[in-house]
């Protein structure tokens, strides 16, 4: 029995330092196509919990509760949001412009501003008050469109 213990533990031990060893190396074996993919899924999510909470907001489904788990979703996405774009994923399928990396404290700037957004989207919903959360969407709307202008190329 003890024999077996100590096998599972080596073979789990074996196990999770082959997952940090893949874990340490993914940042250098990512790739310009990799970011983009993980970048598009990033806002992908933010699209995502933004339609939905303007569906709430507009009384097109009756989950207002849920505006909490969204507004909370928002926030912890903002915070990854602008190291979505690494060097060398200026290119390939992206609508990314290169004023992205062109202007780096812009960009910065407007990642900030939907940080502060998002933060108080997060905390305006905390509060279950309604209005204060439909303009706190209203509020990071405004911060997405602003981005979206600069740094978002037009389909």
């Amino acid at each position: 029995m003890k024999a077996r213990i100590n096998g599972l533990r080596a073979f789990a031990l074996s196990t999770f330092a082959a997952a940090a060893l893949v874990v340490s190396a993914a940042p250098a074996m990512a790739d310009g196509d990799g970011a983009i993919e993980h970048r598009k899924a990033i806002y992908s999510a933010v699209g995502g919990n933004m339609k939905a909470m303007v569906a709430i907001l507009k009384g097109k489904v009756p989950f207002k509760d849920d505006l909490k788990v969204h507004a909370r979703a928002m926030h912890e996405l903002s915070m990854i949001a602008g190291r979505a774009f690494p060097e060398g994923s200026d290119f390939g399928e992206t609508d990314a412009k290169e004023e992205i990396w062109k202007k780096p404290a812009e960009f910065k700037a407007a990642m900030e501003a939907f940080q502060k957004a998002a933060a108080g989207l997060d905390a305006a919903a905390a509060t279950g008050q309604f209005q204060a959360t439909a303009d706190a969407v209203n509020a990071l709307g405004k911060t997405c469109k602003n981005c979206h202008d600069t740094f978002r190329a037009k389909h």
